[in-house]
């Protein structure tokens, strides 16, 4: 699959099981190529719902191994695992990266696993067998650089270890946020991003957009218990009350989490999977107005999967007609041979606006 000719604001559309997300997570993995601690965040954004283990839940082995594509096997077997690869093109520079994955069996020392678990182990007489995954990654760089330059790296997990086998790698190449459908529902996150928003300015805007979503809202704060421990998030209300972020509907909350993601994204990308999820629609004109205008303030690229006739409409409208070269979208086929449809903001808006047409395939 290939996206040509982005936008500033780039939606992907199309049926169930399409791949849409998947070229969210593919975008996540080629800015961040080094980092499988961030390869697992990403996959693991599909069953982040809420907070808590439920068996269901893929295994750090499992939720990597499957993000590539499976040539053989089954849920409960073992599988071949196909190379990942990935390019993105600006001008003339091309930024490549390949990815490879191979089921593995090794021994883990006594003192490995000691000085993981901080205790002793019953089995510590010997070696323990264990299975895991080699990941390696190579990477072709010719974005911002005055000469080519490439990198690679490699790593072992293991199953028992987790992502706790490996030291973490900072290599980022790009400032990347990612919202799941129930990101809002993840407080530690939109915790973290109003910190980061609260030093780097942009909580006038944040609260703007609250207050034009609900005229009771004053804007939001960050308070803690009493001993100073537990930093929460507050929303507070024009009569001064201020009342805990879980309790307000989904929608206010979806915003907020939209709104924080975009701002710590500045000079970077924002990846938004269902982008009209917990919205009603009578709110999104309101919100992708205020998106449209904070992607140019902050430097942002925007991409965003919907399955929503009323958001693709809000989001045209939100859009100043002498500025629709800023939009685009992509028609997703899930067969092979289908290829992907463009459209411009101007095609979107004659399209969809003016003769009702379904984009959506």
């Amino acid at each position: 699959m290939r996206l040509e000719r982005l936008g500033r604001i780039n939606l992907l559309v199309g049926t169930n099981n399409a791949g849409k997300t998947s070229v969210l997570e593919a975008i996540a993995t080629l800015q961040n190529p080094f980092d499988p601690f961030e390869w697992f965040n990403v996959v693991r954004a599909r069953e982040t719902r809420s907070v808590g283990i439920y068996p269901d839940q893929l295994s750090v082995i499992d939720s990597i191994k499957w993000m590539f594509p499976a040539q053989e096997g089954d849920v409960w077997g073992e599988h071949s695992s196909l190379p990942i690869h990935l390019e993105s093109t600006a001008g003339e520079a091309t930024d490549a990266l390949d990815l490879y994955c191979e089921s593995v069996t090794g021994f883990l020392e006594p003192d490995q696993l000691r000085r993981t678990f901080g205790y002793k182990r019953s089995n510590e007489e010997g070696p323990v067998e264990d299975t895991g995954l080699h990941l390696s990654a190579h990477a072709r760089l010719e974005q911002g650089m005055l000469m080519p330059v490439e990198f690679s790296n490699e790593w072992t997990i293991w199953s028992q270890l987790g992502l706790r086998s490996t030291p973490r790698v900072q290599r980022r190449r790009e400032n990347v946020q990612f919202l799941a459908p129930y990101a809002h529902r993840n407080s530690p996150a939109n915790l973290s991003r109003l910190s980061e928003t609260s030093k780097i300015g942009g909580r006038d805007d944040i609260d703007a957009l609250l207050r034009d979503l609900d005229h009771r809202i004053s804007g939001v704060e960050i308070i803690t218990s009493d001993d100073g421990r537990y930093p929460k998030i507050a929303i507070k209300m024009r009569n001064g009350t201020l009342m805990p972020q879980g309790i307000l509907g989904d929608g206010i909350r979806r915003a907020l989490s939209i709104a924080l993601a975009l701002r710590t994204a500045a000079n970077g990308i924002l990846l938004i999977d269902e982008i009209e999820a917990a919205l009603h629609v009578g709110a999104l004109d309101r919100v992708y107005r205020w998106l449209e205008e904070a992607v140019s303030s902050f430097s942002v690229q925007v991409f965003a999967t919907t399955h929503s006739l009323e958001a693709i409409d809000a989001i045209i409208k939100s859009v100043d007609p002498d500025s629709q070269s800023d939009l685009s979208a992509y028609s997703i086929d899930s067969s092979q041979d289908a290829g992907v449809k463009r459209y411009t903001g101007g095609m979107l808006h004659r399209l969809v606006r003016q003769r009702g047409l379904d984009i959506r395939g």
